[in-house]
């Protein structure tokens, strides 16, 4: 399995995904993008990264035909607002794909994020799963938007967001072994984000 970094430097790209590739780090611009990403046939791409993302306005649209599988998985720590569109269309037979976020708003400002998962008529034995999961910290705001767009019947199609915050009886516990209120917080984030690279 090929490994790769993707780097977008204008505000369109077009990547094709002709073996199978593992993601290690996405670096996104300050300005407006949109990145298409092709899947062939047959293709698996995985990608498990946390990643921090600051002032970014994107659109990544994944695009599979036949009997591809596709895992996205990222840790999203986002500092000011944010503004970030992740799109999988189903075009073929056979795509397996799985997506899930786990988002934290680092400070009080507001960031969007939404999931679009597309599956084209007359497509048959498709699946797909998008989740958002977020850690509310404090009272800071963020929209969360996970959407499911299909055009067929033979599908399993799931979809869901989850909203966690600080566990008490867990911060107790960490304080009765010395450790200080700010860690304890910053440690049970830490394991909320890097529960993605599992």
């Amino acid at each position: 399995m090929s490994k790769k970094e993707i780097v977008i430097k204008n505000d369109y790209e077009k990547i094709i995904i002709d073996c199978d590739t593992i993601i290690t780090n996405w670096i996104f611009p300050t300005f407006p993008f949109t990145l298409d990403i092709y899947i062939n046939d047959g293709i698996t791409l995985n990608s498990k990264v946390i990643l921090n993302l600051n002032q970014i306005d994107g659109n990544i649209n994944i695009f599979s035909t036949n009997n591809t599988n596709c895992l996205i998985k990222m840790g999203l720590k986002l500092f000011s607002n944010n503004k970030l569109q992740l799109n999988h269309h189903l075009l073929g037979n056979e795509n397996k794909s799985d997506i899930e976020l786990r988002i934290i708003q680092e400070n009080n400002y507001l960031s969007t994020i939404t999931t679009l998962g597309k599956i084209f008529p007359n497509t048959y034995q498709n699946e797909i799963k998008t989740q958002l999961k977020v850690f509310q910290k404090d009272d800071y705001k963020i929209i969360c938007e996970p959407k499911l767009i299909v055009l067929t019947d033979d599908v399993i199609a799931n979809h869901n967001v989850t909203i966690k915050s600080f566990d008490n009886e867990e911060l107790f516990y960490l304080e009765s072994k010395g450790i200080e209120n700010k860690k304890a917080k910053s440690l049970q984030m830490e394991g909320f984000l890097n529960h993605i690279l599992k």
